[in-house]
């Protein structure tokens, strides 16, 4: 084996190697916009949401049952009802973020899997949205200029025959 077969090994290796992060870079082609960065904050705000409604979804039905049995009536009815949602929403997140703690890393694959999800659909929708409107706005334009040769066509027919008006004896 001779130094010229090393070398050409070695930068075949080079290059396979860094041919997956150019294909993924050039794979979406698109620019990040602000809007791009409000799809994690969004996906976020939107997880804690669902698993506080749930909490509060699941809770409510009973704590109300256990007011009537109770025989709580009135606006104290409703101030005890309140407290309990919020203890248990603020319970209910501790525990939930106590889970999350304990299995992180379990936790974050499967956030960074659905969070990828969300961004290439959001993401893609904008990109195809985009093109619709450029194609709106080109047949748009198209129809503008066409718009604007019948007038201009018009306007020379009518300084054509206002021309030979004049001209006519």
């Amino acid at each position: 084996m001779e130094i010229e077969d090393l070398g050409a090994g070695k930068m075949e290796a080079e290059e396979s190697t860094q041919s997956a992060p150019r294909w993924w870079s050039k794979s979406w082609k698109g620019e990040v916009l602000p809007e791009h960065y409000e799809i994690c904050f969004n996906f976020l705000r939107h997880l804690f949401d669902l698993f506080v409604v749930g909490f509060l979804w699941t809770v409510s039905p009973p704590v109300r049952v256990v007011l009537d049995v109770l025989g709580v009536q009135g606006a104290l009815k409703l101030w005890f009802h309140g407290m309990a949602l919020f203890f248990v929403s603020t319970v209910g997140m501790g525990g939930l973020l106590w889970l999350v703690q304990e299995y992180l890393p379990q936790f974050a694959l499967a956030y960074g899997i659905v969070q990828a999800l969300v961004i290439s659909v959001s993401v893609h929708q904008s990109v195809v949205l985009g093109e619709e409107e450029e194609e709106k706005g080109g047949e748009e334009e198209q129809k503008e200029q066409q718009q604007q040769e019948e007038e201009e066509s018009g306007a020379e027919l009518e300084h054509t025959t206002a021309v030979k008006g004049k001209s006519a004896p």
